[in-house]
Order: C-alpha cells, then structure tokens, then sequence
C-alpha cells in the first residue's frame, strides 16, 4: 500500500487585512483602520471571531454575547449582543458609537 500525499498551491496574492472588509446586511463595508478587537473591560475576553464581529467572554469563561460592526446612513454603529441561555439565540443590547462603549455592556 502506499501513501499519497496533496497539497495545496501557494499563493503569494496580498490578503486583505482582517478587517479591510466587513458586511453589514449583505453589502460589503470598507474600513480605513485595523479591525482589532477593543480593549476588554476587566474580567473579559474580546477575539476577533470574524471580520466586523468580535466574540465576548469571560475569562477562561463561557461566551456572553458579540459585538458586530454596522453601517447605518454611512455611520459605522458598534453593536452589543447578549446570548440568551443555551446560547441559540441572542438579544440586542443596543448600539454604540465605538467598540469599546459596546463591550462596556458585557461587565
């Protein structure tokens, strides 16, 4: 019996930074800055779990909820989503105007 190997092609096309794209209702959104994720209030993590959308937890923790970049009448609106137990479903927690004041909510 042997063995085969695959592999997969190198490209060497630039990749977008994570970030330089965000969708907000199915249209794609330009960013001019980073897409990091905010500073975490004491107690909590922020990761980056796709582009404009930061996961929100406890440290070493469940995960409480999302924060998702939106583009409303050409404003970026920062937006707090609470998971709701078992974690299927969430609920609004409001909008901001920087992703920090969202994470605010999760403390």
């Amino acid at each position: 019996m042997s063995a085969t190997v695959l592999t997969a092609p190198v490209t060497t096309d630039p990749v977008p930074a994570v970030g330089a794209l965000a969708r907000s209702g199915g249209t794609p959104v330009v960013h001019d800055r980073a897409d990091a994720a905010p500073p975490a209030p004491r107690g909590l993590s922020i990761v980056t779990a796709a582009p404009g959308l930061w996961r929100v937890a406890l440290i070493g923790g469940p995960v409480l909820g999302h924060i998702e970049l939106r583009e409303r009448d050409g404003e970026e609106r920062f937006v707090a989503r609470r998971l709701l137990r078992g974690g299927l479903r969430s609920i609004e927690l409001g909008e901001f105007w920087s992703p920090t004041d969202a994470a605010e909510c999760f403390r």
